[in-house]
């Protein structure tokens, strides 16, 4: 039996937690890995926004597996929140200008961190990273319009 859409959505959300609670346990031993689960925190955190809007953004991010592609996730992810879908808009102009840069940033910092072994993390970028995704998971966690997400 398929899960809902709200079962999913919530389901998204609670590996965005688990990962960026599991990231904060790597920062002082673990700096590379601790990047990639707040990448993965903030990735998590978007399917979970995405699930609980149209299924039209659903459609647009997935692949044929349902799974999230990373490369049409920030665009999809744009797109829903302006209401470029037909849908209203579901963030500020700002906001949305916002969560795809962090997203960006973050990809980047994680394409360094798990792909690129000879080069340094740096603690700036780990702070970075950090940052990047308690933004997000701030930003698409709270109630929209009064409803709860």
């Amino acid at each position: 039996m398929a899960a809902s859409r709200d079962d999913l959505a919530t389901a998204w959300r609670a590996v965005a937690a688990d990962n960026f609670a599991a990231a904060v346990t790597l920062l002082a031993q673990h700096p590379r890995s601790a990047v990639s689960r707040f990448y993965y925190a903030a990735y998590a955190a978007c399917c979970g926004w995405l699930e609980a809007g149209p299924e039209v953004a659903k459609q647009a991010a997935a692949n044929q597996d349902e799974w999230y592609s990373h490369g049409a996730l920030r665009d999809s992810l744009g797109l829903s929140a302006a209401g470029g879908f037909g849908e209203p808009p579901r963030l500020q102009p700002d906001e949305v200008r916002e969560l795809t840069k962090r997203l960006g940033s973050l990809r980047d910092l994680r394409v360094v961190a798990d792909y690129r072994p000879q080069e340094a993390v740096p603690a700036a970028d780990v702070t970075a990273a950090l940052r990047c995704a308690a933004y997000i998971l701030e930003l698409l966690g709270r109630p929209v319009d009064g409803g709860e997400e």
